[in-house]
Parts: C-alpha cells; structure tokens; sequence
C-alpha cells in the first residue's frame, strides 16, 4: 500500500504509523493529505516493483529521502512557533478567537496563516472558531459569562518580545503585587508561604469575578486571615487595589482594570487607600514605602 490512493483510504493515524516506519520527522502537525503527499515522496510513487528494488535507482530514491526529512522539519517549524502563539494568547485572554491569533501571527512574523492552520496548531480545544483555555473546558455556564463580559473589550496584545512570556499559564500570578501580598499573609498572620500563595489566587479569582466581597473574607478568614486592627485591614486594602491594577484579567481580554477602563463605562464608587512614600509599607516589610512596593 505505497500509492496515493491507497494512502489516502487510510486513517490520520495510521499514516503517522507509517511516517514513524520510515523515519520521517516533522509530521505531527501535518493534515492528513499533507501527510500523504509526504509518504508518497519519501515512499515512491508505486511503479517501481520489488525486482527493481536492489537497484541503483532505488539507491538514488534512498538519498533523497533525508532531504525529505529535512523539508519537513522546515515545513513544521513554523507550526510548532504559532503554536506557542496559541498556548500564550490563550494563557492571556481565556478564550481566544482563532482569527485574532492568526492576525497578531501574521503582523508579528509577516506570515499569512489561517484561522484554520491556527485551530489545527492549538492544543487546546477548540469551539466555534475559538481556543478555550484547559481551565475553561467542559465549563460551559464560565465560559458564557466571560464571552458575555469580553464583548466590551478589545483584546489586549503584547509586543513581539514579550508573547512568550504569557507560555507560563500562571503568568496572572507574576507581579510584584502578588508577590507583596503573599509577604504580607505570612508575615501579618503567621501563615507558611504555600497557604499564603493559595490564599492570594483566591484574591485573584475574585478579582477577576468581582463576586462579593463578604464572601472572600469569610474564605480568608477560614485560612486564619484575621485582622487584629483597622491599620492591618487598611493595610491588606492597599495591597489588594494595587494588586487589583496590576493584574491582567481574562474578564478585560488581558487588560488590567485600568486599562479596560477605557473601554467600557465606570460603574459604581471606588474607594482607593492611598499610602505616602515615606509612611511605612504596609506589606509588612519594615521598610519604607518607596523603598519597597513603591518603587
């Protein structure tokens, strides 16, 4: 079965058993008649016969073989780069429209591809012309309240340099904010560092779901978040605004609050603590306030 025919009769699968047969790389991403295209070179086109098989020609068919390799692993390059741009794009939005993540390819890497080489790179899955986040998956009522909140939003897109940053799908996690809370938890309320990092991800999610508030403090104080005074809440109310600012949402499309708050109309009041430079941090830290969150 080394004709085109008869390879085309066969299962995705099954010619990617055969290219692993015959030593051929750079197939996983390949379609199905890519990949047949690909066996019938490297196979031959099935005229030649098994008595012709210890000739010199088939000497010569053997040769080219590696080229072929090497043609497909210069065709799957490029693949295996956008899809690291949909694993990062995905990471940052949520849910990323297939056309929006071809269009940020293609103006970064002069590139053309498609919405459809787009969803067939992504591993992740894949509804309607969108890439849904593995954390999303099977959550439907989710996934619909965050569609319904991103329609006021244009996606937020970061430069050429900085794509590869949101690779890491904790990349939300990554700011000196978070990090300055975490301190604050272990410090303030004698906390090991693993609980006070849990207990900053569930700040975040309520951040990013904006539920009620009562019920993030009755979750934090069921981890032992206590407060002892009103200048430690005050303190924990600075740290959550600023974390609030820096922190980049799929509810806004990857913008933080303030970004996205040039998108869509200011609703309610908004209360901001507000520290002076040289006032004590109120992370905890000992230190002055310029000297260490507000540098």
């Amino acid at each position: 079965m080394n004709n085109a025919a008869s390879l085309a009769k066969m299962k995705k699968d099954e010619l990617v058993e055969l290219c692993k047969q015959h030593g051929i790389s750079g197939y996983s991403k390949l379609k199905k008649d890519e990949l047949v295209a690909l066996l019938v070179e490297a196979m031959g086109s099935g005229a030649e016969t098994a008595a012709s098989a210890n000739t010199s020609p088939e000497a010569s068919t053997q040769k080219k073989a590696p080229a072929k390799k090497c043609a497909a692993k210069k065709a799957a390059a490029p693949e295996s780069e956008l899809a690291a741009y949909c694993t990062a794009l995905v990471n940052l939005w949520g849910i990323a429209p297939s056309m929006m993540i071809a269009a940020v390819y293609n103006q970064f890497k002069g590139a053309s591809v498609t919405a459809e080489e787009v969803e067939t790179a992504a591993d992740c899955p894949v509804v309607d012309g969108e890439l849904i986040h593995a954390d999303l998956a099977g959550k439907d009522d989710q996934i619909s309240a965050l569609r319904t909140k991103q329609a006021h939003y244009h996606h937020y897109v970061p430069s050429a340099s900085h794509i590869e940053d949101y690779l890491n799908k904790n990349f939300r996690e990554s700011t000196h904010e978070f990090s300055a809370m975490r301190d604050f938890m272990v410090r303030s309320f004698n906390m090991s560092e693993p609980i006070a990092h849990a207990n900053a991800l569930r700040i975040l999610q309520y951040l990013d779901n904006q539920s009620d508030i009562s019920r993030l403090m009755g979750e934090l104080a069921g981890s032992g978040i206590r407060f002892e005074d009103d200048q430690q809440f005050r303190n924990f109310a600075i740290l959550l605004d600023k974390m609030k600012s820096a922190s980049r949402f799929w509810g806004f499309c990857g913008h933080t609050p303030d970004e996205a708050a040039n998108y869509a109309p200011k609703k309610g009041t908004i209360h901001v603590y507000k520290v002076g430079r040289n006032d004590p941090c109120p992370c905890g830290s000992g230190k002055k306030y310029k000297k260490c969150c507000g540098r």
